[in-house]
């Protein structure tokens, strides 16, 4: 039996789950040592892994300046330190010089060093002496896999992965792929686009089903006009709706951009065979408005890695990009946390590359028109599979 020792960091609680869910075993107990003010990530993490309080010590500054003060941090340890104990030690977490005051408390006891490294989905164990040449320090993968919802919810979101909105396509691949070849390769009319944009426009917030012919021949409602093209339109689309004569709810909003992301779950789930993959995915901060704040269009997650994939079958303007970009930005590092990556897919062509710049600069990967109409989504789908290894 062991104590296994983690050092919390607010801001990144991956690599404290990860040590618990690959080394925790019955009998063992738990201490986390915290900085002043982060008592609540331990509580936090412990929930999540659903470890009973009883075998979880927390041990923490007492004021907010103890956190910089190495006899301090060693005066709040040692008290929960017994000589005849096992410790398990996972140095990843905190502050450097935290790191360093935890080492040095430790060299009294029976410690095994740890370092999870989230990035590289590796625990590396060590042993701190002065024998540099016997190879003593062995890395070995994290066999556990996490879940989407897991993942979220470590991360303190609320999110919707679990509840019995339908995460996954509405349609099939070859439906779908109907779909984008219609739409990239130029073979829609101008009559068309105008038909998906006025269903976008005036019919997408609907929830009741909408009569084809009525919206043909006269529209619904006093200030919703008709779509002329809409039946030309769904024909050169190859688009069959599921109801006789309607278009339900899901069905306009697959029309008017869904059938872009469906496109891309189906690739990925193809190409990267991730272990968890969901569209459509809702999250939000806690007491921060209601959980419809940010909607993830494709997420999924392999080998504890998160990817969010924002789709767009339209950007409209260089203005409306650079806002795709600042949302993305400020998901992945005030919510999804350090192991993420995020990505844009648009078809909207990007000739002078300034796009991808743009979004290069905030740590965003962007695939323009070309790269789904050429080879270039394959590159970016090798380089996703190189990421989770």
């Amino acid at each position: 039996m062991s104590i296994l020792v983690n050092i919390i960091d607010a801001g990144d609680p991956l690599p404290a789950y990860l040590f618990l869910k690959e080394h925790l075993q019955e009998g063992d107990k738990l201490l986390f040592i915290a900085a002043h003010g982060d008592e609540w990530m331990a509580q936090h993490i412990s929930k999540v892994a659903e470890i009973d309080d009883s075998i979880v010590t927390i041990a923490s500054m007492a004021n907010k300046e103890d956190n910089h003060k190495y006899e301090h941090i060693c005066r709040a340890i040692i008290p929960h330190l017994n000589k005849e104990e096992h410790y398990k030690v996972n140095l990843a977490g905190g502050t450097r010089y935290l790191c360093i005051a935890v080492e040095k408390v430790f060299e009294l006891y029976q410690a095994q060093y740890f370092y999870v490294k989230t990035r590289e989905n590796i625990i590396v164990s060590t042993i701190y002496d002065y024998s540099l040449y016997d190879n003593d320090d062995i890395a070995k993968p994290i066999r556990y896999r996490m879940t989407l919802a897991e993942y979220l919810t470590l991360h303190g979101l609320k999110h919707d992965v679990n509840e019995h909105k339908k995460h996954t396509p509405l349609k099939s691949p070859e439906a779908v792929h109907r779909f984008f070849r219609a739409y990239a390769y130029g073979n829609l009319t101008g009559g068309d686009f105008y038909a998906i944009n006025l269903l976008r426009k005036h019919y997408r917030d609907m929830r009741n089903d909408l009569p084809i012919q009525q919206l043909i021949q006269k529209g619904i409602g006093m200030d919703n006009p008709k779509i002329p093209h809409l039946q030309a339109m769904l024909n050169r689309t190859g688009f069959r709706p599921a109801k006789s004569k309607v278009l339900t709810h899901e069905e306009v909003n697959y029309i008017t951009g869904g059938w872009f992301e469906e496109y891309i779950y189906y690739l990925i789930h193809d190409s990267i065979h991730p272990d968890e993959i969901a569209t459509g995915v809702r999250i939000a901060r806690p007491n921060v408005g209601n959980i419809h704040n940010n909607e993830l269009d494709v997420v999924f997650i392999k080998n504890n890695r998160l990817f969010v994939v924002e789709c767009k079958s339209g950007i409209a303007s260089e203005h409306l990009f650079n806002e795709i970009v600042y949302k993305s930005c400020a998901l992945r590092e005030a919510l999804l946390g350090l192991t993420s990556y995020s990505y844009i897919f648009a078809l909207r062509n990007d000739e002078e590359g300034r796009l991808k710049k743009i979004a290069r600069m905030m740590n965003i990967t962007f695939c323009d028109k070309e790269d789904f109409t050429g080879n270039g989504i394959t590159d970016t789908f090798h380089h996703m599979r190189k990421l989770c290894q």
